[in-house]
């Protein structure tokens, strides 16, 4: 089960990661392309991808749950 919460913690640090650089891009970058990049793909990021990391962290503690159930822990 390990596996699980490694992926969730590596994929957290690559969302903040991106969060990071989606920074220093609004920062430098303020032109039509930069706009339509964030209205039509990182605003739908910014709600999606925090959510998704929470239902692997909820997945996780079931699948936890289940096995501890079974292993009669």
């Amino acid at each position: 089960m390990h596996s699980i919460a490694d992926l969730i913690q590596h994929s957290r640090g690559q969302w903040q990661l991106l969060q990071v650089q989606e920074q220093q891009m609004a920062s430098r970058w303020q032109d039509q392309t930069y706009f339509r990049f964030r209205q039509r793909h990182w605003v739908n990021w910014e709600t999606r991808v925090p959510a998704l990391l929470s239902t692997l962290e909820s997945l996780d503690d079931v699948l936890r749950s289940a096995d501890e159930m079974t292993q009669g822990k």
